[in-house]
């Protein structure tokens, strides 16, 4: 299987945290918001949503 950072994906618009549009690629990985003076990273987490994939916390129906 191919390495997945090679895969283009979808660059963030906008910063997480202050919401400026000022971001750019950061030096090693991830992010960088010129305005707040953050960084961060985006991964993916699943593709799908599964009977497994619910939150913990989710109510579940329950039969008596």
């Amino acid at each position: 299987m191919s390495d997945p950072s090679a895969t283009p994906r979808a660059v963030p618009f906008y910063c997480p945290f202050c919401g400026e549009q000022d971001i750019r690629p950061a030096a090693d990985a991830g992010y960088h918001c010129a305005v707040c003076d953050r960084a961060w990273d985006v991964s993916l987490l699943r593709i799908g949503a599964g009977a497994d994939s619910a939150p913990p916390h989710a109510a579940r129906e329950t039969t008596p």
